[in-house]
Order: C-alpha cells, then sequence, then structure tokens
C-alpha cells in the first residue's frame, strides 16, 4: 500500500485544451522489485497533488489500486483523452511500465 516517503518534485508542464469531452481511462502499471520504494514515492506525490488539487487541468485521480504480490497498480482517471493521459504518464516518469487504456464506466 501507499506508504509516506519523501516525495519527489513532480511538476507539470502539460497544459490541456480539451477539458470538456473527459474520458475514463485505466492506467496499468508493473515495476521491478527493486524499484517499489521510487513506485511508492511517485504514487505519494500524485495522490497528494490529487487530494491539493494540483493535477493539471482537466485531469481526476479516481482510484489507485495496488496488487503489491504481482508489483502490479490499476490507476482509474478522468482525463481530456488517452493520449492526453499517456503523455502526463511520460512527463511524471514513473519507474514503471505502462499502458494507458480507455474504459466504459458500467457502474
Amino acid at each position: 500500500m501507499y506508504r509516506s516517503r519523501q516525495a519527489p518534485n513532480i511538476s507539470f508542464s502539460l497544459k490541456s485544451s480539451n477539458v470538456n469531452s473527459m474520458v475514463n481511462a485505466i492506467v496499468e502499471h508493473r515495476w521491478k522489485p527493486e524499484d517499489e520504494e521510487k513506485v511508492f514515492s511517485v504514487v505519494g506525490s500524485i495522490i497528494e497533488m490529487s487530494k491539493s488539487g494540483k493535477l493539471p487541468e482537466g485531469f481526476k485521480l479516481g482510484s489507485v489500486n495496488v496488487i503489491g504480490e504481482e508489483r502490479r497498480a490499476i490507476c482509474n482517471w478522468e482525463a481530456p483523452g488517452v493520449s492526453e493521459l499517456e503523455g502526463l504518464v511520460r512527463e511524471v516518469s514513473p519507474p514503471t511500465e505502462f499502458r494507458v487504456f480507455e474504459a466504459k464506466r458500467i457502474l
């Protein structure tokens, strides 16, 4: 789970131009065992930025679900688009391999 650590300094240069039509998107992250501490540091920073309203305009973090024994996380976002969310994740540059998917909310 999320552990409080010294958070990395994360800032964004990305500006969203399409905040009126949001998509529901999933980011799937996988990481190596030796990167776990760095991963949770980045996760903690993003969660704190979400709570304090410091994410770029048009991006909303809905949930972070960690499957620890598999070193995997599933993050649910609302974003202007899949490519914009992929750009945001690349800018954050987490020590993970990741894939971004558009998802249809059923419930």
